[in-house]
């Protein structure tokens, strides 16, 4: 048995000596206690470390970024919504609560922050009662929405995360759910909170503060970056969850993914897990601008081009990726790929190709190409028969591109013209005020010869 596991850790070893190593790639980190878990860049949504990223796995009340994506799209802050008898009590067993009313009236901005910083389950049963009719309409916009994010892996039943075996997602789609959530600015400042404050209702004639159930954000003491955002979750099936995003002194967000710690201690394990995750991608990755929009990247030959102008290619957005710290951008090359068939005219900021950036034969991202100037066809002087108008009358009438030329070429004319007549008239009136002095100094000697014979 003993030389069984020998070998094979033998051949494991071998295989990772032998196999091939990505430029792109740092050493991989995983971390134990967590069915799953996946870090990405915020911005890019690259993804920096995974484990079991696209199992299937219970959410919990990391639910409720997904019901608050679709609460801010269909509803407004200000918008009053009642509590149902069932709002309030259908919630499961020891589901998190902050005791709200049957009948009692709330706005949405208030039961968002309880719902996003308490995870009050009873507040997301109300928003999805008065978003649309029923919740399981609610549900269906959910999962409409969750594809079109890419969650194409997730099916939730109900808005607040309790546990059912149809309710389920996976790390990879809450990694893409949260980073959509987190590009509200609504969602974004809610998220943040450490603690709120709840506005008076018809029942409650004032609240108690309520507190953040995000563990790290409570402390969030962490050197050289800070935790903004962003849900946490747990249900005996799905374990502690915990989703959170950290951005560093240079401003680059990350998201970590941590589902399913079941230890005794889970509270102190996923926040070591997360803490593990954030420290591997801000020491080991960077976020690089590879082009700026409108940059010159190249002249480009088209065929049949009027006085065989170029097209000058420029980027058409900026290209900024999260990529290893370590790469060196002396060493990035860019492949330009314009289209096979270009039609005359081109017009400046037409779309023209895409320019893709290598790091050792490995690629980095891609950029479109639009065209930095107007580029049109030559004019033909003998067209083909087969070109010609249907009406003869129609030979006779240049181009709309020719007339403009010769409109040209008879104001440049007439103001040529203009110039030499100024120009003209000026030395004529020099001439003859030169003439004019010249006879009068011949009529001044005349008349002193006569006075002195």
């Amino acid at each position: 048995m003993r030389r069984t596991v020998s070998l094979i850790l033998t051949l494991a070893l071998v295989f990772l000596l032998f196999s091939p190593v990505s430029a792109l790639t740092h050493p991989p980190i995983y971390v134990s206690g967590a069915d799953a878990y996946v870090l990405i860049d915020a911005k890019s949504g690259t993804v920096l470390a995974s484990y079991e990223g696209d199992k299937k796995i219970y959410p919990a009340s990391t639910t409720k970024i997904l019901t608050a994506i679709v609460a801010l799209e269909k509803g407004s802050l200000d918008m009053k919504m009642t509590a149902s008898v069932a709002a309030v009590h259908d919630i499961g067993k020891d589901g998190m609560n902050i005791g709200i009313q049957a009948g009692e009236v709330m706005t949405m901005e208030d039961l968002l922050n309880a719902m996003l910083v308490v995870s009050a389950n009873e507040t997301a049963n109300i928003i999805a009662e008065n978003i649309c009719e029923t919740r399981q309409e609610f549900m269906d916009l959910c999962n409409q929405k969750a594809a079109e994010i890419g969650a194409t892996d997730t099916h939730y039943t109900n808005p607040c995360g309790m546990h059912e075996d149809s309710h389920y997602t996976t790390a990879m789609d809450l990694a893409k759910i949260a980073r959509h959530a987190m590009q509200n600015e609504v969602f974004r400042s809610i998220v943040r909170k450490t603690s709120i404050q709840l506005s008076p209702t018809n029942k409650h004639s004032s609240w108690n503060t309520l507190y953040t159930s995000n563990i790290l954000l409570r402390s969030n003491n962490f050197e050289g970056y800070e935790i903004t955002g962003i849900k946490s979750g747990y249900t005996d099936p799905a374990g502690r969850c915990l989703i959170t995003s950290a951005r560093n002194h240079a401003g680059e967000e990350l998201i970590a993914v941590v589902m399913g710690v079941r230890a005794p201690n889970s509270g102190e394990v996923i926040t070591d897990i997360t803490t593990k995750l954030f420290e591997y991608g801000f020491n080991n990755f960077k976020s690089l601008n590879l082009v700026r929009k409108n940059v010159y990247l190249g002249l480009h030959s088209v065929e049949n081009a009027r006085d065989n102008m170029p097209l000058v290619l420029v980027a058409q957005e900026d290209l900024d990726v999260f990529t290893l710290a370590s790469l060196d951008l002396d060493k990035v090359e860019v492949k330009l790929n314009i289209n096979a068939e270009l039609e005359l005219p081109v017009k400046a900021n037409d779309p023209v190709g895409t320019a893709d950036y290598y790091y050792e034969n490995e690629l980095l991202g891609s950029v479109n190409i639009a065209a930095g100037n107007n580029v049109y066809a030559e004019v033909k002087k003998d067209p083909d028969p087969k070109e010609r108008p249907e009406n003869p009358d129609d030979m006779n009438e240049p181009s709309e591109e020719i007339q403009d030329d010769e409109k040209s070429v008879i104001q440049k004319i007439l103001q040529i013209g203009k110039i030499v007549i100024v120009i003209v008239g000026a030395l004529l009136l020099v001439y003859l005020f030169l003439a004019l002095m010249v006879n009068i100094q011949k009529r001044k000697r005349n008349g002193r010869r006569r006075r002195n014979p």
